[in-house]
């Protein structure tokens, strides 16, 4: 069975993802917006702040997301989410 697994890095900002985007599109030699989608009305977010964005850069995806202000948050954390979109991962098993 031939099945590539992706995961894509997965960074939180408290109100500035859209600036980071587009401070790495900028810096990044062929980094690349893919999509940014805004809170809006009935969202749980807080509304004209990033939902969902996506940047390319070297046949890589990393994600971007703004936290909730009513929620306390570190302003920036080098501390790293993956999103998987395989569905099923493979296992190795380990002899005792």
């Amino acid at each position: 069975m031939n099945q590539t697994n992706n995961f894509m890095s997965f960074l939180t900002f408290h109100g500035n993802a859209e600036e980071a985007m587009r401070f790495y599109a900028a810096t990044l030699p062929n980094a690349k917006i893919e999509s940014i989608v805004y809170f809006g009305d009935g969202d749980r977010g807080d509304i004209g702040k990033v939902m969902n964005g996506k940047l390319s850069f070297m046949g890589q995806t990393i994600m971007f997301m703004d936290m909730n202000a009513e929620y306390d948050c570190p302003t920036f954390s080098w501390v790293t989410s993956f999103y998987s979109q395989a569905g099923l991962i493979p296992r190795t098993r380990y002899a005792k």
